[in-house]
């Protein structure tokens, strides 16, 4: 199954829609890191724009993956929110990669695809949640393999 918009395509693959579409739902390391980091310090996207010199509609595109931020507009994002330059350099560039190879790249990476929503947020989880999720995980596989056999 096919559907498009004025913007962008998806498409119906093993009930996984196309990495853009992931993209346009707020997904994408830079993205998540940087909606975290705003929430945690209580600002919003208006003062966030003023204070980096863009305009609203911009940082919203940021936080919703729609855009990436060039490097000087991330030198001056890490500057008013107080981060590692290099390390959010770093979810940028993995998220260039990733849009350049679309789904391909998370099986060059040896990675499901599937999992894409959890490697975005995986680093802001606290540690209980993390042990809940590979819990869950061994529990679930353990049924799979029951069923199967």
């Amino acid at each position: 199954m096919v559907a498009t918009s004025a913007n962008h395509k998806c498409v119906d693959d093993y009930e996984w829609t196309c990495y853009k579409c992931q993209f346009m739902k707020g997904s994408g390391f830079f993205a998540v890191r940087l909606g975290y980091e705003m929430q945690t310090l209580g600002i919003g996207t208006a003062t966030l724009a003023r204070d980096v010199g863009v305009s609203s509609e911009h940082i919203r595109k940021l936080l919703t993956n729609e855009t990436l931020p060039s490097p000087e507009l991330l030198k001056a994002i890490c500057s008013v929110l107080n981060l590692n330059y290099r390390a959010m350099a770093d979810k940028v560039q993995a998220d260039r990669i990733i849009r350049r190879g679309g789904r391909s790249i998370w099986g060059l990476l040896e990675r499901n695809p599937e999992l894409s929503l959890l490697y975005y947020h995986w680093d802001l989880l606290r540690p209980e949640h993390k042990a809940t999720i590979q819990a869950m995980a061994r529990y679930f596989g353990a049924q799979g393999r029951k069923r199967r056999a």
